[in-house]
């Protein structure tokens, strides 16, 4: 016969734990990007290059205790570091809190912490990792007839069509204006979260996605001119020191990047979708 576990000392340990790996995340989105070892070195003052010992890298408390600088050198700390860590408890509790301790919760939180660092990753260099995509897109499709017993070509097709959506949606725009519009990042960072929530999750998915993006979008266009997306003069292939590198393009100045709101979107159907859904099925009685 098994213990009775509290619910509250299950959510704090959800949150304790997934602050955990939002220490860890702070690590990936910093070293990915940069092609460095997310294992090795350990935890480091980006400043003094001192390693940090464990009892100064407790998440979030470390900093407040230590007012947001180093230990040895007094170098700022970014209040993302404890954000991060407060978004992935959070996220952890949230999961927990709404799925129960099931493989329903466990899907929730391997998507959800994903999302965490694609999310920074693409605010800080408008690339989505494909180091976290591509293999979460196999994960999503494994876990999903489990954690949510649906039948398993459900995540299969949904990160198909999703991704499908996406990659037409980038080439109309590519053909209509002649500047992308939108990453292939994005068109795996949906199929991603497609095999994850299935077909039906894709529509509150997209519609938060689409709804949130336009709105910031325009906000921005109304705050002034954008100078558009630049890039590089045109490349000489016969140049070994002038490669044709897409590192070259740039964002607009006041361009937005899809990949947030597309986490958004995830987000929202975890912990919205079935009541949302339910709501969607209903508004035609309510409209007629």
């Amino acid at each position: 016969m098994g213990l009775p576990i509290s619910p509250t000392l299950l959510y704090v340990a959800a949150f304790v734990f997934g602050a955990c790996i939002g220490s860890f995340l702070n690590v990936v989105v910093y070293r990915l990007p940069n092609d460095l070892s997310i294992v090795s070195p350990g935890s480091h003052c980006p400043a003094c290059s001192r390693p940090i010992p464990a009892w100064l890298n407790v998440p979030i408390l470390s900093w407040i205790v230590l007012r947001g600088r180093c230990h040895f050198c007094a170098a700022p700390i970014s209040i993302r570091y404890p954000l991060i860590e407060l978004v992935t408890g959070l996220l952890w509790l949230a999961s927990v809190r709404t799925f129960g301790w099931s493989w329903a919760s466990v899907a929730a939180i391997v998507l959800s912490s994903a999302l965490v660092a694609i999310t920074f990753i693409d605010l800080d260099v408008w690339e989505i990792p494909d180091e976290i995509s591509l293999p979460g897109i196999v994960v999503g499709g494994l876990l999903r007839p489990v954690a949510f017993g649906a039948p398993w070509w459900d995540g299969v097709i949904a990160a198909g069509v999703g991704a499908g959506a996406l990659a037409l949606l980038r080439w109309t725009f590519l053909r209509l204006r002649g500047v992308e519009g939108m990453g292939l990042g994005d068109v795996k960072l949906i199929a991603m979260i497609g095999a994850f929530v299935g077909l039906k999750g894709l529509l509150p998915v997209l519609l938060v996605s689409s709804v949130a993006g336009s709105t910031i979008g325009l906000l921005a266009m109304a705050a002034g001119p954008s100078t558009g997306a630049t890039k590089d003069p045109p490349s000489d292939p016969t140049d070994p020191n002038d490669p044709d590198d897409p590192d070259d393009w740039a964002p607009p100045d006041r361009a937005i990047p899809f990949g947030p709101f597309l986490t958004l979107g995830a987000l929202f159907h975890l912990f919205f979708g079935p009541a949302f859904l339910r709501w969607f099925d209903g508004l035609p009685s309510r409209i007629v």
